[in-house]
């Protein structure tokens, strides 16, 4: 009565039961394989480029830069610049001490240097460093009307909309006239807000002591103004011993309170391994290291840096596609046990 009663509720037998338990292990285990294939797969496409050397190169340049105090002022260096005046000591000292480097600690000349610096000795600068400021216009934004017998000129945040555009100062070449940008390079997301490219830009010179002139004279010509909001410093490095690239960028942000924000962008995903973008690398190679010296030498542009960007994006669609193909796989597993 009761298997027949059993089988009249049509309930499973219990062979059944132990083989869909059997059934239902076996897909388990195969998913958990193949789960664990595609996770090494992962693994090594993505930290298959990231070694020590990036870390420790990484390192040497923040610390030369970031960390190195002001001379005859121990509490200023570049993490703790707070105003216009300490910007100033910055790039009159540890950016201008950092980033020529024509002797050895004897004071003996470089070898080779092929009219170029070598940073450490034995980082080579590409061509010259830029700096780039960002303005805004007067009256982007509005005074109280209990103060605007006190005050009349009010400089906004940084918008598209609100950037200026006219000449300033002496008026004369791209350190005080607008320039608008010619690549499709990427805009600059920072803390505070998103920057376009152009602006108000001036290259370093080769040598040293022209550039420390530059630096006064802008300096005393007022070149940062009350309608500043951004200030980039770029240049790129390459190191042949460790072979890596480094694109590093200095950025200081002014909210129009008065205080000077600090930020520095060299991370691990700006060093990049050469060999994996032979052609990017040949391209550099043959600009910067021909036989024949130029004197039009140019920092690597953003727009070269954005190339570095779409290598790193067709890695990532090579990995949604292997993700994609392993699922189909893992489907078509499921299927057959069923």
């Amino acid at each position: 009565m009761v298997e027949a009663s059993h089988r009249y509720r049509g309930g499973p037998s219990k062979h059944k039961l132990h083989y869909r338990k059997e059934v239902e292990i076996r897909t388990t285990l195969q998913e958990l394989l193949l789960y664990l294939i595609f996770l090494i797969n992962l693994c090594i496409l993505t930290f298959g480029m990231v070694n020590t050397h990036m870390y420790y190169f990484n390192k040497v340049i923040s610390s030369l830069f970031l960390d190195t105090s002001v001379p005859g002022d121990e509490r200023t260096n570049f993490k703790s610049i707070c105003s216009i005046t300490d910007f100033w000591k910055f790039m009159e000292g540890p950016l201008l001490e950092g980033l020529y480097w024509d002797s050895w600690y004897n004071n003996q000349k470089l070898y080779n240097l092929r009219n170029s610096s070598r940073i450490h000795y034995e980082n080579i600068l590409l061509g010259v460093p830029r700096v780039r400021q960002l303005k805004v216009r007067n009256n982007t934004c509005k005074v109280h009307s209990s103060f605007q017998a006190l005050m009349s000129e009010c400089y906004g945040k940084y918008t598209s909309e609100n950037e200026d555009l006219s000449d300033f100062g002496i008026k004369s070449g791209t350190d005080w006239t607008h320039s608008t940008s010619n690549t499709n390079s990427p805009w600059h997301w920072g803390f505070v807000g998103v920057y376009q490219n152009g602006g108000y830009i001036f290259t370093l010179s080769k040598s040293k002591s022209e550039t420390k002139n530059k630096f006064t004279d802008l300096r005393l010509n007022s070149w940062i103004t009350r309608g500043t909001r951004v200030i980039f410093i770029d240049f790129s490095l390459y190191n042949a011993n460790v072979n890596l690239f480094c694109i590093v960028r200095f950025c200081k942000v002014s909210r129009g309170t008065g205080l000077i924000l600090a930020t520095y962008l060299s991370s691990k995903q700006e060093i990049q391994r050469a060999e994996p973008m032979k052609k990017w690398k040949e391209k550099l190679e043959k600009r910067y290291y021909s036989t024949e010296l130029q004197d039009d030498y140019q920092p690597v542009t953003q727009q070269e840096f954005h190339k570095l960007f779409l290598y790193v994006v067709a890695v990532e669609k090579e990995l949604e596609y292997i993700s994609l193909k392993l699922n189909r796989v893992m489907r078509k597993c499921s299927a057959l046990q069923h």
